[in-house]
């Protein structure tokens, strides 16, 4: 599942001599996985920076000089929008530089990635945003964004193939990060206030109870008060999701990729919903 960047650069030479003498594309980001998709699309011929450190809240962090620098000698901004991420989205940049994934996608739902589905039409935005932005260097970008395409085009068959068979379909979460991941794949999305009172609570308790089996989760940056409380009166586990937003405190596991952060989330989900495991 996972796509090594430097077998996506080694086509480099195979596409001719302006290829090969196109310049590298600097392009800032605040989100993991727009610059994994970056780097895996560019490989050799691109340089990215996500402006947010390891272990910061991206739902909070704002640029820095540091960062601001970055993005000034970036010559490509890949930004969420929607002031989703402040490093990033509320930035000043030169104009034609800023790219805004909420308006190129038609969605309201920043986390787009979560979404296997809306992530393919991420990467073709992605692509056609560095093809302008290094237009000599297009033809490595086109080809190893139809790779990248295939790959998240099977991780959504993923999902699709291991959801189908959950006995569960609610999803229970902090926010609406998963809330169109939810949709996508005929999944229902409740939402628990930070600190819920007893009658939200119950109500929860009762879908929870009604639904069958159910995912009661948490996420990074989030807090889980609520979700704790509703997890705990209903007697169920509570899971932890990963919005892949950006490393953790801690950091990943070694080795840890977008795909494999998706695979991880899939497995927690067909864990709590109850699904066959002769799917996965």
């Amino acid at each position: 599942m996972v796509i090594s960047a430097a077998l996506l650069s080694a086509c480099t030479t195979s596409l001719g001599p302006a290829v090969k003498a196109a310049p590298v594309l600097n392009v800032a980001t605040g989100a993991y996985p727009i610059a994994e998709a970056v780097t895996l699309i560019g490989g050799s011929k691109v340089s990215v920076d996500d402006v947010v450190p390891p272990g910061d809240d991206p739902l909070t962090y704002k640029a820095g000089p540091s960062q601001r620098e970055e993005i000034d000698r970036a010559g490509l901004l890949i930004a969420v929008g929607g002031d989703f991420l402040p490093a990033t989205d509320t930035s000043p940049t030169v104009q034609g530089k800023s790219l805004t994934m909420l308006t190129a996608l038609g969605t309201s739902d920043p986390y787009f990635w979560l979404d296997p589905a809306l992530m393919n039409k991420a990467v073709t935005v992605i692509a056609k945003a560095m093809d302008a932005a290094d237009p000599q260097a297009a033809p490595l970008f086109n080809e190893n964004s139809v790779s990248l395409s295939a790959e998240v085009s099977s991780l959504d068959s993923d999902f699709t193939r291991i959801l189908s068979a959950c006995p569960g379909k609610l999803l229970v979460g902090p926010d609406t990060a998963f809330s169109s991941m939810a949709t996508e794949y005929g999944l229902q999305s409740q939402v628990v206030a930070p600190d819920p009172d007893r009658s939200q609570i119950d109500a929860l308790v009762n879908a929870v109870h009604d639904s069958g089996p159910a995912a009661i989760y948490s996420e990074p940056w989030v807090t889980d008060a609520g979700v704790s409380a509703v997890a705990t009166v209903a007697h169920v586990t509570l899971h932890s999701l990963d919005t892949i937003v950006d490393p953790p405190p801690g950091g990943w596991p070694s080795g840890a990729t977008y795909f494999a952060l998706m695979e991880q989330d899939l497995g927690t989900l067909s864990s709590a919903l109850g699904c066959n495991n002769n799917e996965q």
